[in-house]
């Protein structure tokens, strides 16, 4: 049964969660807008049909209640294949993939005519297309008038390309021979048993994107090498997992070739790996090197160490000689909540390993240095009065549990006996920022107070971590509040450059990248900026990554004065709002 990706991608998500789920959860787990939602649920129950059904409640949302056999099975085999949360442009992605199987120029009106698109439209995908492969050194799309379009590249750099970008339901709705795509779906299936053993008896425990990537990779080899597309030829073949190429070869009926053996030997020897199973003495000068350019920018109160430092020093390492670049289909949401560490990653292994890395590969750096930044008691300003008439053990006790229980390291706590929390003895109460009691009057009199309980038995420490967590929103309103008092507003009539925003400060050491189609991130953290925020809108669009930028959003942080994780948690709130 053919679904079109958008009822693929919507089943999928209902049966994961197996009961009801509403519009709103399915549009967060999409990234979909409400109509947009509403929409592909009418046209999933027009296009299963009597294959299952789809029940709809208005306090409730959607649920299916039925589905065949059939169904689920396609749908199981489609996440094999495709790997559902596939957010490319499907359309580019097509007319990309049917550049890369062509041996010559192709006029815009002939690559229109084959795929019932008008010239307009297939004008803006190769504009699209351009700024693709602008971030890609190893392949150049030409566009010609005369002659036509055109990818240029090394075949190696091309199969790479149709391996990270074209899953199988794209390849079928290309013009590339219906016969050779079946082979192509075959080869995956028949290749998943070699790779699966080879993985386990090696110890290399992959990340499973990876693993969906060797057998696209395999399968690709034998699609491409059918069609006449060959690499060039190399001496002997490795002894590297010779006996796993022998088994792909029984199960596939095709020899792989020396030159194919190497180039997939470098994709296994360079994937991240999950377990340090083959490599537990990894040299580990390069991690040491990362953390202690991390904790010197950092200045926390207890110095950055990465948990598995084997684990994390094999996948640097690996990361450090990685031949080739990857895809990510998460970075929205990486892009918008971890600007400090994406900046942090950029200019260390800038600094540090002089090397440049390509988008995706400091993007998954980033979110791995960002949700461990999460976890750690990063220094802040806030400030907690904890008022209670019971004795020093019991108050420090108490004390102890809320500093553990926070994500971050509150500037300072205060606790005073109930008598005397209104009056000479207690400072400015607008100094505090949680409010904290152990006495009900206390809480009765004045609503800032939270009341807590004294004792931490298992049910008091779940009902103190919720009220924490009610303190944590009210910090981040208040964080935010703050943040938005500092934040400067001005417009300016056009920009040349980048570099004209922050005149005084070295380009090597300023971090851009685009939130949206129209939205720029600046960030600059050294000893010479002001800290503080400042959101620019200009009259004239200004060229940036093939988008047309109208807004600049600047986050400068001085780096010799503490407090840079707690302003930049601001500031990931502020662009998430």
């Amino acid at each position: 049964m053919e679904l079109r990706k958008e009822a693929r991608d919507l089943l999928f998500c209902m049966l994961r969660k197996g009961d009801w789920i509403t519009g709103e959860e399915l549009s967060r787990m999409l990234d979909w807008n409400k109509k947009k939602v509403q929409q592909n649920i009418k046209w999933l129950m027009e296009d299963i049909g009597q294959e299952g059904n789809i029940e709809t409640q208005k306090n409730k949302g959607y649920r299916v209640c039925r589905i065949s056999e059939c169904l689920r099975n396609e749908i199981l085999k489609d996440a094999f294949y495709n790997e559902v949360y596939f957010n490319l442009d499907e359309r580019r992605i097509i007319l990309i993939m049917d550049l890369l199987f062509r041996r010559q120029y192709i006029p815009m009106d002939q690559l229109a005519e084959d795929y019932y698109l008008s010239k307009s439209v297939v004008f803006e995908e190769i504009r699209q297309m351009r700024r693709w492969f602008g971030r890609n050194d190893d392949i150049q799309l030409e566009v010609s008038p005369q002659r036509g379009i055109y990818i240029h590249g090394e075949e190696k750099d091309k199969r790479y390309a149709c391996t990270a970008w074209g899953p199988l339901h794209v390849l079928q709705m290309t013009k590339i021979d219906p016969d050779a795509v079946q082979h192509y779906q075959e080869s995956m299936e028949q290749a998943a048993e070699p790779l699966q053993q080879l993985l386990i008896d090696t110890g290399r425990f992959i990340s499973g994107e990876e693993y969906s990537f060797l057998l696209r990779y395999i399968a690709m080899s034998r699609l491409r090498s059918s069609l006449g597309y060959y690499l060039p030829e190399m001496g002997e073949k490795p002894f590297e997992y010779s006996a796993f190429y022998e088994t792909l070869s029984r199960k596939l009926g095709y020899t792989f070739s020396a030159s194919e053996q190497t180039e997939i030997n470098k994709f296994i020897r360079k994937a991240t790996i999950l377990a340090p199973k083959s490599h537990p003495d990894a040299k580990q000068e390069n991690l040491h090197a990362l953390e202690n350019y991390f904790n010197q920018k950092l200045k926390l109160s207890q110095p950055l160490h990465f948990e598995d430092p084997e684990l994390v020093a094999e996948n640097l390492n690996a990361l450090l000689e990685r031949p080739y670049h990857r895809v990510n289909y998460y970075d929205k949401s990486i892009l918008i909540k971890y600007p400090l560490a994406i900046h942090l990653v950029k200019q260390a292994f800038q600094d540090v390993f002089a090397k440049k890395l390509p988008r995706t590969e400091i993007l998954n750096m980033a979110a791995f240095l960002g949700s461990y930044l999460d976890t750690i008691h990063y220094p802040s300003s806030v400030r907690i009065l904890l008022v209670g008439n019971q004795s020093f053990y019991l108050m420090e006790n108490l004390r102890n549990y809320i500093c553990q229980m926070l994500s971050f390291a509150p500037e300072r706590v205060d606790y005073l006996p109930g008598y005397a929390w209104n009056s000479s003895l207690l400072r400015d109460i607008d100094y505090y920022t949680i409010f904290l009691t152990t006495e009900p009057e206390i809480a009765l009199k004045n609503s800032r107070f939270r009341l807590i309980p004294i004792i931490m038995t298992n049910e008091n420490r779940e009902m103190l971590k919720s009220i924490l967590e009610d303190c944590r929103k009210t910090n981040r309103i208040q964080r935010m509040a703050r943040m938005e008092r500092i934040t400067q507003y001005k417009t300016l009539s056009h920009l040349e450059k980048i570099e004209m925003l922050l005149p005084e400060e070295d380009p090597a050491k300023i971090t851009t990248y685009a939130l949206n189609r129209n939205t720029l991130c600046v960030i600059c953290t050294t000893p010479t900026v002001q800290t503080g925020m400042e959101i620019i809108t200009l009259d004239t669009p200004f060229p940036y990554d093939f988008r047309e930028i109208s807004t600049i959003k600047i986050l400068k942080f001085r780096d010799d004065q503490p407090g840079i994780i707690e302003f930049f948690h601001a500031a990931a709130d502020i662009l998430q709002k």
